[in-house]
């Protein structure tokens, strides 16, 4: 017999119905198995009680947790951003010196081209004619 069911039996025996009488009225409960006392239900109740508290706790550590991971990532990414910036600004310095010295020698170039161009034109233009017409 279930908890249930025997308590029927034995409220019923206690209030002076026969052995047989009170099996057979207890036996009759519908579903008996799933029945449940006072107490189970207290059980229950507790039980709940403690899960809502251990959900709660858990919870709470999880939102601790993630509040820390947060702060690490935004920490981190901080840092990396400032590192990126920096190396950025370094390639640029780097950058901007060596386009300096390509100009530099680039000025050189056409000013050498410029006085050879000015200082050796009559002897080029007599080449040019040389070649054109004289071949």
């Amino acid at each position: 017999m279930t908890v249930i069911v025997l308590e029927v039996y034995e409220a019923l025996v206690e209030a002076g119905a026969s052995k047989e009488k009170a099996k057979a009225a207890a036996a009759a409960i519908p579903h008996g198995d799933r029945l449940a006392t006072k107490e189970d239900i207290s059980r229950l109740e507790q039980d709940v009680a403690k899960l809502e508290h251990v959900l709660r706790s858990d919870m709470s550590d999880l939102e601790n947790a993630t509040k820390a991971n947060i702060a690490r990532l935004e920490l981190s990414t901080k840092e990396a951003m400032a590192r990126l910036e920096l190396s950025t600004k370094e390639d640029m310095a780097r950058l901007e010196k060596s386009m300096r010295e390509d100009i530099a020698k680039l000025d050189k170039s056409v000013a050498v081209l410029k006085l050879a161009v000015f200082t050796f034109q009559p002897a080029i233009v007599a080449l040019l004619v040389k070649l054109i017409f004289f071949p």
